[in-house]
């Protein structure tokens, strides 16, 4: 017997298999209260998933092979005696059309590119090894959620992306992928390295601050509801420690200023995550300060530089390091962003609902 008061116990996985059960039993033969009760079941299990908001959930329901059977096949037999039967029906099916719509509709958001990568050879290494999204998979979301070819590009610095022919690519890349609802930025290290020697480290902070500013701004006029990330870097084996824990500092200093932006704090990351042989062990050093105290503001043990048996050279982490930096990101932020799929507002699904099963009880008012 089928038994949809008890949904709410279930994990999102457990949903699926019983909501696959419940399309199979719709490819048999049932009597009439029978398959009410099926649809009934379906209907609940729908809603329940929506409200979980898993969109990988979502998404296996959808692709169900029984789900296309029942989506072609599924019949109601005629009720026999009973015309409050058939009008039962027809409301039920409504409603299970409407709750169909709407998986349908969250499951194809689900599979859209949601996160636009932006910046130097961090972000842009992260994309060409496919590390983001093997990240993404680690964790249960759609590896496809990324995208970031044109908007990732090693070597520049933020005084570049704060000039107009780089906002243009970050405008073009917004505009052909409107479903992009993050922006994952990684920018300023080539400022520092590629200041002159005896440069004052306030004064290159400062120009970075002023033109990570205008990047920022520029994608909020895009779109106010953007959500930009602002990735810091980890410890390196060149060095440049406590030049890179001051500007992260500073920028999460600014990022409270400014409404969706937000600092991923990386700094000590890699220390914790892998450890630094024969000195300490992975997990033996904290983990970086996450939003919104950032305590503490450097993870891992900051007397040591990056450990080169996880780096590609001096400055950038193999792919392993990247795939752990992004799933800090994911751990941090993106998770949480990226599960919240809009669910209709009961008013608006209640008024639909309502208007459907009007509709059906007017017609056979009007036939009878």
């Amino acid at each position: 017997m089928l038994r949809p008061f008890i949904l709410r116990r279930h994990s999102p996985g457990r949903l699926v298999s019983l909501g696959i059960q419940g399309l199979a039993a719709l490819e048999r033969p049932r009597e009439p209260h029978c398959t009410l009760v099926a649809h009934y079941f379906l209907a609940r299990t729908i809603v329940r998933l929506v409200s979980l908001k898993d969109s990988s959930k979502l998404s296996e329901f959808l692709n169900a092979r029984s789900f296309s059977f029942c989506m072609m096949n599924a019949r109601f037999p005629k009720s026999r005696g009973f015309a409050f039967m058939n009008v039962r029906e027809e409301i039920v099916r409504s409603t299970f059309t409407l709750l169909v719509i709407t998986l349908s509709l969250l499951a194809s958001q689900a599979q859209a590119q949601r996160i636009l990568l932006v910046g130097d050879s961090w972000v842009a290494q992260a994309w060409t090894s496919g590390a983001f999204s093997t990240a993404l998979a680690n964790k249960g979301l759609p590896p496809s959620d990324v995208i970031g070819g044109s908007t990732t590009i090693g070597g520049t610095t933020a005084a570049q992306w704060a000039t107009q022919p780089y906002l243009d690519l970050i405008t073009a890349a917004l505009q052909a992928n409107p479903t992009v609802e993050i922006i994952h930025l990684s920018i300023g290290g080539n400022d520092f390295l590629g200041a002159p020697p005896g440069s004052d480290p306030l004064v290159v902070g400062a120009q970075i601050l002023s033109d990570t500013q205008i990047i920022v701004d520029h994608i909020k006029n895009l779109d106010p509801t953007l959500k930009v990330a602002h990735a810091s870097y980890d410890y390196i084996p060149a060095g440049f420690t406590n030049e890179s824990a001051g500007i992260t500092q500073l920028l999460i200093n600014q990022a409270e200023l400014t409404p969706g932006y937000f600092i991923i704090n990386d700094l000590g990351l890699l220390h914790h995550v892998f450890g630094y042989p024969p000195n300490f062990a992975a997990g033996a050093t904290p983990l970086p300060g996450g939003y919104p105290s950032y305590i503490p503001l450097m993870g891992g043990d900051p007397a040591f530089g990056g450990n080169p048996a996880i780096f590609a050279d001096a400055i950038h982490p193999g792919t392993a390091g990247y795939v752990a930096l992004a799933e800090h990101a994911i751990d941090e932020f993106y998770m949480a962003w990226l599960t919240s799929v809009p669910v209709p507002g009961l008013g608006g699904f209640g008024i639909a609902l309502l208007s459907v099963t009007l509709g059906v009880l007017g017609a056979r008012k009007a036939r009878a």
